[in-house]
């Protein structure tokens, strides 16, 4: 996997993943492969993150600082939330 670390966006669409905006382009999500939460290094002060692994023109995988997982009401509208890219399968 290769390893990125720079800031996305998500488009949520019925509290659900729709797309991901990679290089200026949005890229439709077929697939959540996985999700999952790390605690990181508690000790040192590190938030604990969440992650998704989604499939869309590549397999990609996702995160957030859980301080930003924030129960949402149901929606229908989409919304766009800021994540990272934290990494990119080959």
């Amino acid at each position: 996997m290769k390893v990125v670390g720079r800031p996305v966006e998500l488009r949520i669409e019925a509290s659900v993943p729709g797309a991901l905006r990679l290089r200026g382009r949005w890229r439709p999500i077929r697939q959540i492969l996985d999700r999952w939460r790390e605690t990181g290094r508690w000790w040192e002060g590190e938030q604990e993150k969440e992650f998704l692994r989604v499939e869309a023109d590549g397999v990609y995988v996702l995160c957030r600082p859980c301080s930003a997982c924030r129960p949402k009401a149901p929606s229908q509208s989409s919304a766009v939330e800021e994540w990272f890219l934290w990494g990119a399968e080959d």
